[in-house]
């Protein structure tokens, strides 16, 4: 893929609007198909161009931390499987604006795993955090506390991930840890859905298409981004993935947080807002 003429701002743009595609095709599944078997064809579908694109660009792909490697896919499986989960049974608004809460938790375990320094400002953006996450959650029920539990396991999960990627750039190409993750997704979606495959029907098929397409794109879409551009700038244009996801969840099933839910969420972006813009920490 050429990004060349692109800024990085406008790839994560474009980034975020596949992966809110790919995540509204995963909805659109419905809770009666399985979500491992989305995980599963997800990766199927995807791992054949990585490859390409490693052969292309002589990539090698010789581990140098393969026990972390292996660590990284697996939490990112969790983290991949615990979102389709949650994306079959609740609004899309909601799911994405709580797992935008990512870069909180990365900025809370950092220190501890990575022996990065974080701004003191930090703290302050937490609460902001935890406040609109409160908003957003107030109108909770038993079935809809079980979601966010899961949302929150993903997203918790997720910031795993993101922190084992930042200490394995330093020995392993970015394409190599994407194939070790898809490769990891195909075991564990087939592992997760023996006795349970469901034979997709047509337009199941051609969700599930779209599900390993945009998830695709949207992998290589952020990867360019961060190559273009300064990571905070990256980083805080994620943020657009909010807008399309309320976008597409009212045009497609008429969702619509309520105004609380909103301003939860409003408070949830502008947290992770500064504290991305606030740089990368400094290292101890």
């Amino acid at each position: 893929m050429q990004a060349r003429g692109f800024s990085g701002v406008t790839l994560m743009v474009l980034a975020s609007a596949a992966f809110s595609a790919m995540s509204a095709c995963v909805k659109a599944l419905g809770p009666a198909f399985p979500f491992a078997e989305a995980v599963l064809v997800r990766a199927l579908l995807g791992l054949p161009l990585l490859l390409l694109l490693a052969r292309a660009q002589r990539v090698p792909l010789r581990m140098h931390r393969p026990a972390l490697l292996l660590l990284r896919a697996l939490l990112g499986f969790v983290g991949i499987s615990s979102l389709f989960f949650a994306l079959q049974r609740a609004p899309l608004a909601i799911v994405t604006l709580l797992n935008r809460l990512q870069p909180l938790f990365v900025a809370m375990l950092a220190p501890w795993l990575l022996g990065e320094r974080t701004a003191r400002s930090t703290a302050l953006v937490l609460l902001v955090s935890l406040a609109g996450t409160a908003l957003v959650l107030r109108p909770a029920n038993a079935h809809f506390d079980l979601l966010v539990l899961v949302v929150l396991v993903g997203v918790v999960f997720s910031a795993l991930a993101h922190l084992a990627v930042r200490r394995l750039s330093a020995s392993d190409h970015p394409l190599l840890i994407v194939i070790a993750f898809s490769l990891v997704e195909i075991l564990g979606g087939t592992a997760f859905s023996l006795g349970r495959f469901v034979v997709p029907s047509l337009p199941q098929w051609g969700l599930l298409i779209g599900t390993g397409l945009a998830g695709t794109a949207g992998q290589l879409l952020m990867t360019h981004a961060y190559v273009h551009d300064e990571a905070p700038r990256v980083a805080a244009a994620s943020y657009s993935s909010v807008v399309w996801a309320l976008a597409i969840g009212y045009l497609v099933w008429r969702e619509l947080p309520d105004p609380l839910a909103l301003l939860g969420g409003g408070l949830i972006v502008a947290a992770g807002l500064t504290l991305v813009l606030q740089g990368r920490p400094a290292r101890r």
